[in-house]
């Protein structure tokens, strides 16, 4: 573990999707709010974010949206927010998000993938100390939360 810049590492991650996001028309947003430096493993935590927001791209609608953004929350963590403008999930479906080699709809809707990013950035979260949420609304969109250890508590000093 190591402490990591929370908002060099996110530019980083927005820099790599953005290509991705072009050829789909979709816009990228990114309000670092409250960035802080955490604790984590730099390029795993990478890994995750990118992952959520390769996801946003893939599951969004044309001209659609993906936001980027920080919070603090309690018990000294800081929240890495994607959320999408897409079609999102249907409540039924919602348990079954982190289940391995769950591709949803992905196939009919000819997206590539395994199944496997969600529940594998999960257990990266889970291994830093971290948590990996997903919320969504259909026809509204998804937020997907990452909450990583801040390298010094909020309530440290």
């Amino acid at each position: 573990m190591e402490i990591v810049a929370t908002e060099g590492l996110l530019s980083e991650c927005l820099l790599q999707m953005t290509p991705a996001a072009v050829d789909r028309g979709v816009t990228l947003h990114y309000e670092p709010g409250a960035a802080a430096p955490i604790q984590a493993v730099r390029r795993r935590l990478a890994q995750v974010v990118n992952n959520l927001l390769s996801n946003a791209i893939q599951y969004n609608r044309p001209d659609g949206l993906v936001e980027l953004s920080c919070a603090l929350s309690g018990a000294g963590l800081l929240d890495i927010i994607v959320s999408d403008a897409g079609p999102g999930i249907s409540f039924a479906e919602l348990p079954r998000l982190f289940m391995p080699f769950n591709r949803m709809d992905a196939a009919a809707a000819r997206i590539e993938g395994t199944g496997l990013g969600l529940t594998l950035s999960r257990e990266l979260m889970t291994a830093m100390g971290g948590t990996l949420h997903g919320s969504s609304q259909e026809g509204v969109g998804s937020i997907f939360t990452a909450s990583t250890p801040l390298a010094v508590p909020a309530d440290a000093g």
